[in-house]
């Protein structure tokens, strides 16, 4: 599969997240909404790194790891969050505001990976903070 594929089912699947989240909240409050949802991620962790472990019983932790663990305290304190402000927002306003990430992700890495920005992206920021100002105005 080409990174198009891969990007398509990562749209579905956190489509799917973001809005079984929300009706959980009918049953749960946000913490253990938030648990468990990391419970499962975890989980699925731990088996895909046991597999590729059995793979390469070579494989060895090196001095870079600490890289993933911040980008993983990233990605679970924006989870956090995001679970609080889907518990007192709705649906439809916070999933698209929060989804407008990658504009933090085109401007960061065109600062310190120099990654071009091309004029779909720069048009793609300017969209993404006019999207920012209607979703926000009630």
């Amino acid at each position: 599969m080409n990174w198009l594929t891969y990007a398509l089912i990562t749209l579905v699947f956190w489509g799917l997240w973001g809005f079984i989240l929300k009706i959980s909240y009918k049953y749960l409050n946000w913490v253990e909404a938030y648990f468990f949802s990391v419970l499962a991620s975890f989980t699925l962790a731990l088996i895909i790194f046991t597999i590729f472990k059995i793979r390469d019983p070579n494989w060895r932790i090196n001095s870079y790891i600490y890289i993933p663990l911040i980008a993983g305290l990233c990605g679970s304190l924006g989870g956090l969050f995001f679970n609080k402000a889907l518990e007192k927002g709705e649906a439809s306003l916070v999933i698209p505001l929060t989804a407008l990430y990658p504009t933090i992700t085109i401007i960061l890495a065109s600062i310190f990976l120099n990654e071009r920005i091309g004029i779909h992206q720069i048009i793609g920021i300017f969209l993404a903070i006019i999207a920012i100002i209607l979703i926000s105005i009630e």
